[in-house]
């Protein structure tokens, strides 16, 4: 009996690392399949793939599960279901502490998907606890390892959120505030890659013109040539809007039309670049272009600026209507522009997701960190042991009988103690309604 059992232990032994590989390869072939889905548009088998590894994994909550949270989010935003993915991105906010490596991810998605819904004040609140990641890494009480404290402190993260943060002043017309994180995210230390520059010149070339500083935005727009050369690159369809922009404001309309048009090419009916066309045939005196280039705009802009542009648009043809006796055209076109006047209310819904509310159940007072020192250690001293041991059954050849029944012995412990140890070291924790209450609460 004792002579076949090193055997058995090592088949043991090999398919409990088989069964560690399988797990680490699905999991990274599932956030391909997801990724690939969404590239392609097939938006029904990405929000399908992610709702399953949430729901699959609901039971067990894994060290990982913030991320899937995360992935379900982001693939709801990308689908267009804004709503749903914040409150997606929102829970997975409270169930995850500042020292949790999927914090940093999961705050600048949170804000900016605020920020395309129209929700200034929460963006800028949740990007500005991204910015302070690093403050807060230096407490007592943070968990997280060494390796999150310096990636929160590279150029890159920092780059990052301020990147976000001008985006959101941008969208809520703080375009001096906007102009001034962009300058930020040029004067950080570090070789930004050529893309990165670009779109850094891009930004606060576009900063510049909605501040009216037309001479500021052209020398931006000379280094985006100069570096560019003929080379394309990506992003350049919104360098060509911001120069179309730029040169529809200083009075060039036959270069804003071409630039312009190829926007309009690269990009497809964006309502932007077509208003800026209208504007651009306006003043030229081509009304009847300008009434083709309105006509096809489907969606108006969420922006306020953007909106107001359009209606001062709609609002300058009423007057040519009403000059040449069409008063029931006229009295349209001001009713539609009153009505993009108006304020796009940001509705605040709570979702009906069954999947979500299950979710936030599973994870009410509970939230997941990072490794204190003292897990780290115990983590580490497991992981040694189970290393140890391998080494010693796949590698021992002629043991004594009661070595290999020690052997046995402790493979059965290690075995035995794996899931209530990682759900000790790496699963949430309880979190006292004192900490629960002081907490930013998330939305969605």
């Amino acid at each position: 009996m004792i002579g076949g059992l090193p055997t058995l232990l090592r088949l043991v032994v090999i398919g409990i690392v088989l069964y560690q590989v399988v797990l680490v390869v699905g999991a990274f072939a599932h956030a391909r399949r997801v990724r690939r889905a969404l590239i392609r548009g097939d938006h029904v088998t990405a929000l399908r793939l992610s709702r399953q590894a949430v729901h699959v994994k609901l039971g067990r909550l894994p060290p990982g599960f913030p991320f899937l949270l995360l992935s379900l989010g982001r693939s709801l935003v990308a689908c267009g279901r804004v709503r749903e993915g914040i409150a997606w991105l929102g829970l997975a906010d409270e169930s995850t502490g500042a020292d949790h490596r999927a914090k940093p991810a999961i705050l600048l998605d949170l804000g900016l998907t605020l920020a395309s819904a129209g929700r200034y004040e929460e963006a800028e609140s949740v990007l500005a606890r991204a910015s302070e990641l690093y403050v807060e890494s230096a407490h007592p009480d943070f968990h997280g390892g060494a390796l999150q404290r310096w990636y929160m402190r590279t150029p890159k993260y920092q780059r990052r959120t301020a990147n976000a943060r001008g985006h959101v002043a941008m969208r809520s017309e703080r375009f001096e505030d906007a102009r001034t994180w962009y300058e930020a995210v040029r004067a950080m230390p570090g070789t930004p890659s050529r893309n990165d520059r670009l779109a850094n010149l891009n930004n606060l070339a576009a900063a510049s013109v909605q501040l009216s500083d037309f001479d500021r935005a052209e020398r931006y727009v000379d280094e985006v040539n100069e570096l560019a050369g003929e080379d394309s690159w990506s992003g350049q369809d919104y360098f060509l809007g911001t120069r179309g922009d730029l040169r529809l404001a200083q009075g060039r309309l036959k270069e804003a039309r071409a630039d312009l048009t190829k926007v309009l090419t690269l990009r497809g009916p964006d309502p932007r670049t077509l208003l800026c066309l209208a504007e651009t045939a306006y003043k030229e005196g081509s009304v009847e272009d300008a009434i083709a280039y309105l006509d096809r705009i489907e969606t108006p802009p969420r922006e306020p600026g953007w909106r107001r542009r359009l209606a001062d648009t709609l609002e300058s043809l009423a007057e040519l209507d009403e000059r040449a006796g069409h008063a029931e055209a006229a009295q349209k076109r001001r009713a539609e522009a009153n009505t993009l006047r108006a304020e796009v209310p940001c509705p605040i819904e709570a979702s009906d997701d069954p999947l979500l509310v299950s979710v936030r159940s599973a994870l009410a007072g509970r939230r997941f960190r990072g490794l204190s020192t003292p897990r780290s250690v115990v983590l580490g001293l497991y992981l040694l042991a189970c290393v140890w041991l391998g080494i010693l059954i796949l590698g021992g050849f002629d043991v004594p009988p009661p070595a290999v029944l020690a052997e046995a012995a402790l493979l059965i412990l290690l075995c035995a103690a794996s899931l209530p140890l990682l759900r000790w070291l790496l699963g949430p924790e309880a979190v006292s309604s004192e900490r629960t209450a002081a907490s930013v609460k998330s939305p969605g």
